[in-house]
């Protein structure tokens, strides 16, 4: 693991850890942060909050010298997305995020539907907003040599919910659907279920595949908490 610079506002450090393939899992103050890196640059899943960027950009730039290109929300809870701002302007070439000159900002609609009410704000007054929101069952693009999927787990966690696979890495960024250190939050106020809820950890179990003796294979990067696998899965799901 790699020890981050000090955050300036307090906050914890972060830790980095090597997933497999081009995937890594980046552990803070707040939500993991799964990143992946190649040639074509940096996509992130989660920004935790504002105070972290510092110490997730200079990690960031270790992994890879390339901008942030894409970031994806699995959902809209302020500890996921508070550093989407700072951290789309360490993206792509241009004039502003709202003409998609920094990074694309991903999530489903409902998402950016539900922050746009909560907050009263548009993506020109707010750069942290979406500027790519899906509403299909799944979003797909090609990204550092690598098929990415960006699937909506219906009323899960809240009604906006997403998992990401990583097809060639072998790894799942579950986001709040799958939090192994705590019990399961489910936000009714935000269209969240418990139904929801199973069927998306259901559904990870579908894409997963164990390696030898249930140990290892497909990665499962969670919301909160450690680095897991199949039988992980399971055991929370059953618990």
């Amino acid at each position: 693991m790699v020890q981050a610079q000090s955050n300036p506002n307090g906050s914890d450090a972060i830790e980095v850890l090597p997933v497999q393939g081009s995937v890594y899992m980046l552990v803070g103050a707040g939500p993991n942060v799964t990143a992946q890196v190649g040639s074509d640059g940096v996509l992130l899943v989660e920004t935790m909050s504002a105070p972290m960027v510092p110490c997730i950009a200079a990690e960031i730039q270790k992994l890879a010298p390339g901008p942030i290109r894409y970031i994806v929300n699995t959902n809209l809870d302020g500890d996921h997305t508070g550093g989407n701002a700072a951290l789309a302007k360490v993206g792509a070439p241009g004039a502003s995020p709202t003409d998609f000159g920094g990074a694309t900002i991903i999530a489903h609609e409902n998402v950016l539907n539900r922050m746009s009410k909560e907050t009263g704000e548009s993506l020109a007054v707010n750069p942290g907003l979406l500027n790519d929101e899906y509403y299909t069952p799944t979003k797909d693009f090609y990204f550092n040599g690598e098929a990415i999927f960006v699937i909506h787990e219906a009323d899960a966690h809240s009604d906006g919910d997403s998992i990401v696979l990583f097809r060639r890495s072998d790894v799942i960024s579950a986001g709040d659907t799958f939090t192994p250190d705590r019990y399961p939050v489910i936000e009714l106020e935000r269209g969240g279920s418990v139904q929801g809820l199973l069927d998306a950890l259901n559904h990870i179990l579908h894409l997963t595949v164990p390696a030898k003796l249930q140990e290892g294979g497909t990665r499962v990067i969670p919301g909160h908490g450690r680095l897991c696998d199949e039988a992980d899965v399971v055991e929370y799901r059953n618990s």
